[in-house]
C-alpha cells in the first residue's frame, strides 16, 4: 500500500510549522510584500528562515520586489 505525500520531513516529523513559522517573520518585517510572494521564498529557502530572508535580500536588491 502506497503512502499519502505529506509535509514531512525525514522520520515523520512535520515540517509545516517551521516553513509557517518563518514565513510569519518574514511577514513581520516586509508587510508590504503579499504573503503569497514571500512564501515562494520561504519554500524555495525549504523552510530556513535565514536562507529564505537572503533570497529576498537578494530580490530586493535585483529590483525583483
Amino acid at each position: 500500500m502506497a503512502r499519502a505525500h505529506t509535509d514531512s520531513a525525514v522520520g515523520g516529523v512535520n515540517t509545516r510549522p517551521t516553513h509557517e513559522k518563518a514565513l510569519d517573520d518574514l511577514c513581520k518585517i516586509m508587510p508590504h510584500i503579499k504573503r503569497s510572494v514571500l512564501a515562494e521564498y520561504v519554500g524555495e529557502a525549504g523552510g530556513d528562515y535565514m536562507k529564505a530572508l537572503l533570497l529576498c535580500k537578494n530580490a530586493v536588491t535585483a529590483g525583483k520586489l
